[in-house]
């Protein structure tokens, strides 16, 4: 190689060299760039991480309702389940107190009269539920068994709806307690116990259906006592106000017998049904009944007897409300009646 040649080699390579870097600046740019971008992704996922563990961890960073139950016809409340339906019933409110209390209570406004309450205890017990609607019994007895429940329809042998200050749609104060039987002492709280509610609106309406008031029934407050009970026929009626303690009707004699027939709902505020209607009439006859109950005069007649007076006069009957055998009572929330009819 002559000198020439050596310049020319040299100049070659020199000018090579030159080029290098702006052939290899934007490979290294792209390399910084993404470098970059694993660097975020890298820092993002972290950063996500960190904040679903400080939501797991931290107090109070979890909603504190009720999870939504798997069952969607079940609803859970203070760990008690409750259904939300049954054949022909759906649920309109609910509610299950502390565990160890045996008194539960809790407000609702009714939106229809066609409704059953169905109580639910954790543990067996010997003592009874008595489940109230502004102080007035629409349910009393034996709670289920657990793991079972089922509701009691009330609406159409109850005198709540009439009786009871319950009006549709007005908030109504709602309790359920164990109490001993058969007196109704309130039971003890049991640390292993826990008591709760459904309400539930009746597809079908009341059950037995409430019938409206007929042409010729007598009518008082929504409370009722029929001109036809099957054959029989009323003569006479008459429905006190709410705390009044005694009744007076008169009728004329028949010369035959006659059937009294009680309306009353003082047994609605106490447990134990211990009120008892005493009937006397004109002519002496002396007798006592315990009411059934509900918003019309009892299905069946309390008494059948045939009064000592003359076809034609006159027979006055007096109601008395008595409580056991302490004599004449009042109940301030209560309402007593008597309905006298043929027996033909």
């Amino acid at each position: 190689m002559n000198l020439q040649n050596l310049r020319d080699e040299l100049t070659m390579r020199a000018a090579t060299a030159d080029d290098r870097p702006a052939d290899l600046l934007p490979g290294v740019r792209t390399k910084i760039r993404r470098t970059r971008r694993r660097r975020l992704i890298a820092a993002a996922t972290a950063a996500a991480a960190a904040v679903a563990i400080s939501v797991a961890v931290l107090p109070g960073a979890l909603s504190t309702s009720t999870p939504e139950p798997t069952d969607r016809t079940q609803h859970l409340q203070n760990d008690l389940p409750i259904p939300g339906a049954f054949p022909g019933n759906t649920l309109l409110r609910s509610a299950s107190g502390e565990p160890g209390r045996t008194h539960l209570e809790f407000d609702w406004a009714a939106t229809t009269k066609g409704v059953a309450f169905a109580p639910i205890c954790r543990i067996a017990t010997k003592d009874q539920v008595w489940v109230r609607i502004n102080g007035y019994t629409v349910l009393a007895g034996s709670c289920p068994p657990p793991g079972t429940t089922y509701p009691l329809s009330i609406a159409g042998e109850t005198g709540v709806w009439a009786d009871a200050p319950a009006p549709l749609g007005q908030p109504a104060k709602v309790t359920m307690d164990l109490v001993a039987p058969p007196s109704g002492p309130p039971a003890p709280d049991d640390p292993a116990q826990q008591i709760g509610l459904g309400i539930y609106a009746e597809r079908g309406g009341p059950f037995p259906a409430v019938v409206p008031a007929q042409p010729g029934d007598y009518v008082k407050n929504e409370l009722i006592i029929r001109r036809k009970v099957g054959p029989q026929t009323l003569l006479a009626a008459t429905i006190g106000d709410r705390g009044q303690a005694q009744v007076t009707t008169t009728f004329t004699s028949t010369g035959g017998p006659v059937a009294l027939r009680l309306l009353s709902t003082t047994n609605g505020y106490k447990f134990g049904a211990p009120y008892r209607i005493q009937l006397r009439l004109s002519d002496g006859t002396v007798i006592s009944r315990r009411p059934l109950g509900g918003y019309q005069a009892g299905p069946d007649p309390s008494a059948t007897l045939t009064p000592a007076v003359p076809k034609g006069q006159p027979v006055t009957v007096t109601a008395t409300l008595v409580y056991g055998t302490n004599g004449p009572t009042t109940e301030p929330r209560g309402t007593i009646g008597v309905g006298v009819y043929t027996t033909d």
